[in-house]
């Protein structure tokens, strides 16, 4: 695919519509989706050159930390910037929302007496998980699948500051084995630390007003309810976090030239205030845990 300035260009691209997508709510940005070389590409407009790169930036951190991620480049269309990112469901299989599932699951009236007051923490999502997959002969195995993914969503929340990852986000592709999509949506990744973005209401196990710089709290709350291997399996994902020179050669690898020094220094100065305290917060927390 041609590229001007690092971003493909897509104006000769073949724009396709999917019945399919209808009624799906994409955000406020402008989306839409192109097959290139027979494959479909999602096409979401982004006035703020900051969010092209950041997309891009929280892919890398997600491939560097092993944890499923969409593909994400720049791309222009008619003038317009944005990032492009590959179907992650090319076959379409069915896709369900974490959170459609709570929603219809506590409409029950057998079930509404215990509609949680926080529907997005990892109890809640197990036992809608449960419920979903009873009938189902590989019901646990299944669980605690998407649930590893889910715990890998939070590890990447944490990492990149993501204030738009929540249950929503959180799709289930139903095949013949059920497990979560990869994570996607990085556009508002890193704001949360020198931006006081405040979380979506629908955030991982957090209160939707919480401050992500009060990080101690919220991974003492998130912690609280895994078990000891599961703690352990955090730890060694974040300690490995890359850096953002690592991160940014990766991303010029993929542009094929230099990133703009301006957004560069944006992200970086993000990056590189937060990362040193999220690495002393999450070693204190691993110690105070051994030694109980």
């Amino acid at each position: 695919m041609k590229r001007k300035d690092g971003f493909i260009i897509l104006d000769e691209q073949q724009e396709i519509t999917r019945p399919q997508d209808q009624e799906r709510d994409y955000g406020s940005n402008e989306h839409l989706w192109f097959s290139i070389n027979g494959e479909e590409y999602f096409y979401k407009q982004y006035q703020d050159l900051s969010a092209c790169y950041t997309e891009l930036f929280c892919e890398e951190i997600a491939k560097s930390l092993n944890i499923p991620t969409a593909t994400y480049d720049l791309a222009i269309y008619k003038g317009q910037t944005g990032i492009i990112s590959k179907n992650y469901n090319p076959t379409h299989k069915n896709e369900v929302h974490i959170l459609t599932l709570i929603k219809e699951i506590y409409k029950n009236k057998d079930m509404a007496h215990n509609m949680p007051k926080k529907v997005s923490n990892l109890e809640t999502i197990w036992n809608v998980l449960e419920y979903h997959y009873f009938d189902n002969p590989h019901r646990h195995e299944i669980v605690e699948n998407i649930m590893k993914g889910v715990v890998d969503s939070f590890i990447l929340q944490l990492c990149t500051g993501n204030t738009d990852l929540h249950v929503r986000n959180l799709v289930i592709i139903e095949d013949e084995n059920p497990h979560l999509a990869p994570n996607f949506d990085y556009g508002f990744g890193l704001s949360a630390f020198t931006r006081k973005s405040k979380f979506h209401p629908y955030s991982l196990n957090i209160d939707p007003y919480s401050d992500l710089l009060k990080v101690k709290e919220l991974m003492e709350q998130f912690f609280s309810t895994l078990d000891a291997e599961t703690v352990e399996y955090c730890y060694q994902k974040i300690i490995a976090m890359p850096t953002s020179d690592e991160v940014f050669e990766k991303i010029e690898e993929k542009i094929g030239m230099p990133v703009d020094e301006f957004y560069k220094y944006l992200i970086e100065y993000e990056y590189e205030i937060y990362q040193p305290a999220l690495l002393s917060v999450i070693k204190d927390f691993h110690q105070t845990q051994k030694r109980k």
